[in-house]
């Protein structure tokens, strides 16, 4: 299976879904540069979390699979794995290949 096809209709669907339930000013772009965690970031921590079980949803909907980004193995990675949308990219990828 390609993940990263899956994983690039995933975010885009997610992205769409989030900025739905959300004021403008919180809404995010579906660009690989757009930063989605700390300095830079539309989202408070709530919206990353919503964000973030936004994603598990779409994931569990689209490849009927279920997986935790939030886990001790990505919160250890050296680089911040939920900086930008593709840093969050690439870590999906990562977890859907070991899934």
């Amino acid at each position: 299976m390609d993940f990263q096809k899956a994983v690039n209709e995933i975010i885009a669907q997610s992205v769409s879904s989030f900025n739905q339930t959300v004021d403008a000013d919180q809404q995010i772009v579906n660009a690989d540069s757009t930063v989605i965690f700390g300095p830079g970031s539309n989202l408070d921590s709530l919206g990353f979390v919503n964000f973030i079980v936004t994603i598990e949803a779409e994931v569990d909907t689209t490849l009927n699979k279920t997986i935790f980004i939030v886990d001790e193995e990505s919160m250890e990675q050296s680089e911040n794995p939920f900086r930008t949308i593709e840093s969050l990219k690439k870590l999906l990828v990562k977890k859907l290949q070991s899934h």
